[in-house]
This record gives C-alpha cells, sequence and structure tokens, in this order.
C-alpha cells in the first residue's frame, strides 16, 4: 500500500470522526419522578438547553441555547448543531416543582454529541418519616444520641428521651438512620434502616436504645 493511499485513508477517518462531533445532535426524553417511569408533574415545565463554554467548567459560563415547554404527558424534544468543542445538557428553568426537590445545577441531564438519544431526566420527590426515639435506660446522668435522616445535618437529644418528630427525605427510596449513642461512659454506634419510603408519604417508624 503506498503513502499516497495511507494518506487518504486517514483523512477519510479523520473526517468521519470530526464530522460526527459536527453533524446534528437530537434528544427526546420525560420529566419523571425517582423510581417511576411516570410523568412528575401535570403542569407544563420549562426546559432548557445548555451549552458550557470550554475552559470554565459545568454551571459557569454556560450559555441558554433554547428552551421548550413539556406536553401534557411531560415529553420534551430537541435537535441542534453543536458548535466548537462545547459540551451541551439540559436542565429545568421552572422552579419551584410542587413536592419535589429544588432544582439545582446538579439536576442537569448530560448530552452526547452527534446522536440521536433519549434522556429522561428526573425529579426526586418529597417524603417524610415519622421517627420516634425511645431510651430505655438504664438512664445516667449526660445520656444523649446523636443521629443523621434525610435531608438535614447531625441531630442530638439528651436524657431519658421518648420523642417523636417529622423528617423531609427523599421519597421511592430506603432511608439510613445513623446514630451514636452515649450512657455514662459507655459509647456504641448504630445504623437502622427504614425499608422503603413512597414519594409523597409519611412512615411511621422508632429506634429504641
Amino acid at each position: 500500500m503506498g503513502n499516497k493511499t495511507i494518506l487518504i485513508i486517514a483523512l477519510f477517518v479523520a473526517f468521519i470522526s470530526c464530522s460526527k462531533e459536527d453533524r446534528k445532535t437530537s434528544v427526546e426524553g420525560r420529566v419523571i419522578t425517582f423510581g417511576t417511569e411516570t410523568k412528575a408533574t401535570n403542569e407544563p415545565l420549562r426546559m432548557g438547553l445548555y451549552q458550557t463554554i470550554v475552559g470554565t467548567g459545568l454551571g459557569t459560563g454556560e450559555k441558554l441555547v433554547d428552551e421548550t415547554v413539556t406536553d401534557t404527558n411531560g415529553f420534551y424534544e430537541f435537535s441542534f448543531k453543536p458548535e466548537g468543542n462545547s459540551s451541551y445538557y439540559l436542565r429545568l428553568i421552572t422552579q419551584p416543582i410542587a413536592k419535589h426537590f429544588s432544582i439545582s445545577y446538579s439536576n442537569q441531564v448530560q448530552l452526547e454529541r452527534g446522536i440521536k438519544q433519549k434522556k429522561d431526566y428526573v425529579l426526586h420527590p418529597h417524603a417524610w418519616v415519622k421517627l420516634r426515639l425511645i431510651n430505655n435506660g438504664p438512664h445516667f446522668p449526660g445520656d444523649m444520641i446523636r443521629y443523621t435522616i434525610g435531608v438535614g445535618g447531625i441531630k442530638q437529644l439528651n436524657g431519658p428521651v421518648n420523642n417523636e418528630s417529622d423528617y423531609l427525605v427523599y421519597g421511592n427510596r430506603q432511608v439510613t438512620i445513623s446514630y451514636t449513642v452515649f450512657r455514662g461512659d459507655e459509647k456504641f454506634d448504630g445504623q437502622s434502616v427504614v425499608p422503603f419510603v413512597a414519594a409523597f408519604d409519611t412512615v411511621n417508624y422508632s429506634i429504641e436504645y
């Protein structure tokens, strides 16, 4: 095989690889609730197609390229031709979404260039755990429990506890409760798992120590 033939093949391969990146890109999807295949809301939502300016990182230096409104079943679609080396992603413009957690820069869907693709946009639903903590004793001065649950930080209760509180958590999944108990000179760590909390539901759960 001559040098001329090798050069032609190399140019052809380079043309194919470049043209794939530059050719038309399309995406279709649906705004759904995590853990389901159903639409997240009956309301129309504004969905944006964003371009990241090269060298600035996701979430900064972005440009809104196009936007659309979801149909009655929560579906959307975009078609565009990529520019340069920029990356593209989807993010909802509509805020807030009732019963779902707030949308942030982390709630975005990265797109592949030069292909037709299906990309759903997933929203995380609210749910609640009604947690009762019971200190069965023996009781000592300085008894304390520290614990984490849901989307909040570390909580703390002292003394002979028999307490019930509601906590906001992510729905359609297990919820892990991690805790540390201090009793007298002893300390022990524990972990308890609420098996499943359905979206928009409230589950009663108790831990005795």
